[in-house]
């Protein structure tokens, strides 16, 4: 199974909208993290996720370590980081989880708005969690186990 990570998968009417950002000074997040403002506006990190169902910016294109981005090589190339832009028209894609298991999407999920969760650093629609809604899954491919979803609007910051 190739994908593990939030992506970007399609946008209507053209490619995801892709912004860069400056990241937190100590920031750490792995590739395909959500990702929210901190409390200087101009500045990502890493989404809070759990009972956080507000503020995504979208998903971040690369990690982060200790507020350096990562590289083809290991060596940094500068201090902003990519992020693919969460919007209505913006389908993502990514695995769903419950209770630490992998899921085969079915039906039933096709609709369903779900919470994440982070899992041994990465991050994944969170089959359990109909409470803390931040995403409605739009479809799936049950023999690569990818779920495509979009962030609610409420989700979603401006």
């Amino acid at each position: 199974m190739g994908l593990t990570r939030f992506q970007p998968s399609r946008r209507a009417g053209g490619p995801p909208e892709v912004k860069e950002f400056d990241i937190q000074a100590s920031a750490t997040f792995p590739h395909g993290a959500p990702m929210q403002r901190d409390t200087v506006e101009s500045d990502i990190e890493e989404h809070a996720g759990g009972s956080t169902v507000t503020g995504i910016i979208g998903v971040s294109m690369f990690g982060v370590s200790s507020g350096v981005p990562a590289a083809k090589g290991g060596t940094a190339f500068g201090t902003r980081v990519q992020v693919a832009v969460a919007r209505q028209d913006t389908e993502f894609a990514g695995l769903m989880i419950n209770s630490g298991t992998i899921q085969t999407p079915a039906a039933g999920n096709d609709g369903t708005q779900y919470g994440m969760i982070k899992v041994n650093s990465e991050w994944y629609v969170d089959e359990a969690d109909t409470s803390n809604v931040v995403l409605t899954v739009t479809g799936f491919d049950a023999n690569t186990k990818i779920v495509f979803f979009k962030f609610l609007a409420s989700a979603i910051a401006d």
